[in-house]
């Protein structure tokens, strides 16, 4: 075998909040399906012996959260010294900075990302925002209310930030002092809705008519994270994955379903 061989990658692939277990399945996914011809860059807030994909990367980055000042300049740099030309972060967060990177021209303009409007990726990261949104097109989604909405009865009601994922949900009955203790930019109030708990996930392209989606009902969860599903199609749940890819022109997504008012 010689050594000295150079290989031609096809990509240079940024994989973003490399530390998720949605990462490490896409690196892992990568490899196996391209070998070499994909170059896999992996970057995280946590220090690489705490991030398993990066075993399967050619090159890890340490970097700051997305929340810190210096992310965006520590990003920039490794897209530009990388010569970046696909970037897959999987934090909502990451997901509107990076939008906004590509609207204000800072990054390569045919770079490939899943959303380049910060519209949609901060609709689709604020749960109030959806509310809206998906009541416009006459969804059935629970009611949502701001914390300074006067409340009478609190029964079958809940508080959950108003941005971010696995969130860490309060029964409102057994909060005191609301308005003090919480501030409607960062929390919402919720009707509460019941199992089952169904995630479903979307591949949609739109230039090839492409459509695919599948049904995972959760059984068993550690931490907030399915280990246990079931997987399966529904048509309903179908025809509204691709409603929402088609209105939103989301390439690859989730969104998750429970009961509410028996539908």
């Amino acid at each position: 075998m010689n050594d000295n061989i150079n290989l031609t990658y096809n990509r240079n692939v940024l994989i973003g909040s490399s530390g998720a277990g949605n990462a490490f399945a896409a690196v892992t996914s990568l490899r196996s399906n391209y070998g070499n011809l994909a170059r896999i860059i992996t970057c995280d807030c946590n220090n690489q012996q705490l991030v398993t994909a990066s075993i399967f990367s050619d090159k890890f980055y340490q970097v700051p959260k997305t929340n810190q000042p210096d992310f965006i300049d520590c990003i920039l740099k490794i897209i530009t010294d990388e010569n970046i030309d696909t970037y897959i972060p999987f934090i909502d967060d990451e997901i509107y900075r990076v939008a906004l990177l590509y609207e204000k021209g800072l990054i390569n303009q045919k770079i490939k990302i899943q959303v380049r409007s910060s519209e949609i990726a901060d609709l689709c990261n604020d749960k109030y925002k959806t509310f809206m949104w998906l009541s416009e097109l006459n969804i059935i989604t629970p009611n949502c209310y701001t914390i300074d909405t006067p409340i009478t009865n609190y029964d079958n009601l809940i508080l959950k930030p108003r941005k971010g994922y696995g969130s860490a949900v309060r029964i409102l009955s057994d909060i005191v002092d609301l308005k003090t203790k919480f501030d409607s930019e960062f929390y919402i109030i919720q009707d509460k809705c019941e199992h089952p708990e169904i995630t479903v996930d979307v591949c949609y392209d739109k230039k090839s008519d492409f459509f695919r989606y599948v049904c995972r009902e959760r059984i068993e969860a550690k931490g907030g994270v399915c280990t246990k599903a079931r997987i399966h199609l529904n048509k309903e749940l179908g025809e509204l994955a691709f409603l929402i890819a088609k209105k939103l022109e989301l390439s690859s997504f989730c969104f998750k379903v429970m009961k509410y008012k028996n539908q």
